[in-house]
């Protein structure tokens, strides 16, 4: 599953890095993904970035990352895993990206040899700018039965 998030935030990377000024608007997008190789897995989910910062929303697992604290939720596992937040330029390089009419549609990450990630992206949009706490997780909100590994 990390390495699901990783291609996730490479496709984030990649659109902080377009010819628009991402880190001075706030973009949201929905995006199916399916992982073709020995694990096949697919699903759906809804992405909102601002410069470094994002919430990724896939499944029973959200990601958010307010650009210095990366928080994975584990639904499911009643998990929490608190970390630094990453440099994700280095997936870069095993990123092909779709476009058409100048508008990202979908990417293709490579995540090994025998594994693919492919993205498809719908209803990229601008939304309005946000404080960087908007993309922090406030874990009072969850049960008591949620475990909280904090490795910061």
């Amino acid at each position: 599953m990390k390495k699901l998030i990783l291609s996730l935030a490479c496709l984030l990377a990649f659109l902080q890095g377009q010819a628009q000024d991402w880190t001075k608007q706030c973009v949201s997008f929905d995006f199916s993904y399916r992982v073709e190789g020995n694990i096949p897995l697919s699903g759906d989910g809804h992405a909102r970035l601002q410069g470094k910062c994002f919430c990724v929303k896939a499944g029973l697992v959200e990601y958010w990352c307010n650009g210095e604290t990366q928080w994975v939720i584990d639904k499911e596992a009643r998990e929490v895993y608190i970390q630094a937040a990453e440099d994700y330029a280095s997936f870069l390089k095993s990123l092909d990206v779709k476009t058409s009419g100048g508008k990202v549609t979908g990417a293709t990450v490579t995540l090994d040899e025998e594994t693919k990630l492919v993205l498809d992206v719908r209803n990229l949009e601008n939304a309005a700018l946000v404080d960087a706490a908007e993309f922090a997780f406030d874990t009072s909100v969850l049960t008591k039965d949620y475990v909280i590994t904090d490795l910061r």
